[in-house]
């Protein structure tokens, strides 16, 4: 351990992580602005992730994101059956998935139990870690979660070296499971384990981390007001450096339309939780009334359908039905600062975050890095989100757009119609709070984590 005046800040941390750089994986930004920043208030990560072939997709645009002082040790799985497949050809920037969706094949229960106990990154990954640490002198270990193998690996290391331990949870996995049974890519060993592994990160972690406020609400709900003093809150948010690659990168082709035309664009994957069907219909009951706006609304998704294969035949189909050929661009998933040049150049921006009717309340507490990401661009949001969820809360309280039920057609139509006005009349920029918007950048949020690091090795001094 570092030895430092209470003045002092800053010392040695390891970060470790399923998901970092260029993986397009939206997890890895979070660990990757982390890395970024940390050096800025004396703290020096070194990263262990996995090997690249391992990632279901690469935005080499990404790196920008990590300093080349910054030591990032890859680690390939080590796999129990050599049967078992995994994805051999990593995808630039297409968002395809090389892999069958979750949930699509059934298989036995003894073939499930044998591939969830495979855990072909945990040895691996412990047995480099601990070499770190040993090499690097590293002062606290940092793992990101929901991501079971990487959670463990931090344990493990925290057990046998006695290291401080810090849990980063990008999403509450009480709730991430069950969305995933109920959507039918889950089963009753994932929900049991996680629970477990909650259980042990609330009693071994010496700090926890997490997204938001109502998540922090969530988990000491959960586990009780004793955890309240350990549990921080440091939000996602949005870096201004990479709106600067954006303006240095190709200009969109909507950079130039000047007749007016009302372009809504939509940053992510669609996934079944995330699916655009409402928004389409929405769009087409519009058309249909006012035929008019036909030519003046334009609608933009770069990104992917996320592991479902049904989605990506439902879409085209919605598409069809809504008569909505000429006015939806589906673009692949792009390198991010060419896709936030596409957001830049458009007059608002589409949030979803639907409700599981089965999980209630289970994504309340969700703030997508999107979201973010559209209000560093000052362009109004229409959120098809919980109107009591916590994303909705900073729409409001950044003056930023619209939120309307996620499958209400009916509000989202007028929405819609609400907003192509305001920009019709020149009046679509609304007078968001600047200031409050500002508390998110990437910077100031990782400073929020450093002062938490620093806390903890005072404490251990």
């Amino acid at each position: 351990m570092n030895n430092k005046g209470s003045k002092e800040r800053g010392g040695k941390i390891l970060l470790i992580t399923f998901h970092f750089p260029p993986d397009i994986h939206p997890g890895a930004k979070r660990l990757g602005k982390f890395a970024k920043y940390l050096p800025s208030y004396g703290w020096h990560p070194v990263v262990l992730t996995k090997q690249m072939h391992h990632y279901t997709g690469v935005d080499y645009s990404l790196n920008k994101n990590v300093r080349s002082s910054v030591a990032v040790h890859r680690v390939s799985e080590w796999h129990l059956k050599n049967n078992h497949k995994r994805c051999s050809g990593t995808t630039k920037t297409s968002g395809k998935r090389p892999h069958k969706a979750l949930g699509e094949t059934r298989k036995g229960l003894l073939y499930r139990l044998a591939h969830y106990l495979d855990f072909p990154w945990l040895l691996p990954a412990f047995l480099q870690g601990l070499r770190l640490i040993r090499k690097e002198n590293i002062d606290i270990i940092l793992t990101s979660y929901p991501n079971q193998e990487a959670v463990v690996v931090g344990l493990l290391l925290k057990l046998v070296t006695g290291k401080t331990w810090v849990v980063d949870y990008r999403d509450l996995t009480r709730s991430f499971p069950l969305i995933l049974w109920f959507t039918g890519h889950g089963n009753a060993l994932r929900l049991a384990s996680d629970k477990i592994l909650d259980k042990i990160i609330v009693r071994k972690a010496d700090a926890i981390t997490v997204v938001g406020k109502r998540m922090r609400e969530d988990i000491v709900d959960v586990f009780g007001p004793k955890i309240r003093t350990k549990t921080h809150v440091v939000f996602n948010g949005y870096d201004p450096d990479d709106f600067l690659l954006s303006e240095k990168g190709s200009q969109s082709e909507y950079s130039e339309i000047t007749d007016g035309t009302f372009v809504i664009t939509y940053l992510g994957s669609w996934t079944i939780t995330d699916t655009p069907e409402y928004f389409l219909r929405g769009l087409g009951k519009l058309l249909r009334g006012k035929e008019y706006l036909r030519g003046k609304i334009r609608f933009i998704h770069i990104g992917e359908v996320r592991s479902n294969s049904r989605l990506m035949r439902q879409i085209p189909r919605w598409i069809q039905e809504e008569n909505l050929n000429d006015i939806v661009d589906d673009l692949p998933h792009l390198p991010h600062s060419e896709a936030l040049s596409y957001l830049k150049t458009s007059s608002a921006a589409l949030l979803v975050q639907h409700e599981i009717k089965e999980c209630p309340g289970a994504t309340d507490h969700c703030l997508p890095t999107k979201g973010f990401e559209y209000l560093a661009a000052r362009k109004p949001i229409l959120a098809l989100a919980p109107v009591k969820g916590e994303i909705a809360e900073l729409i409001r309280n950044c003056n930023a757009g619209e939120v309307v039920p996620p499958t209400d057609v009916d509000a989202i139509e007028k929405a819609i119609y609400s907003m192509y006005k305001a920009h019709k009349n020149g009046m679509l920029d609304r007078d968001m709070d600047i200031s409050v918007i500002q508390t998110f950048e990437r910077k100031r949020q990782t400073g929020v984590l450093a002062t938490i690091l620093d806390d903890l090795l005072r404490k251990r001094s």
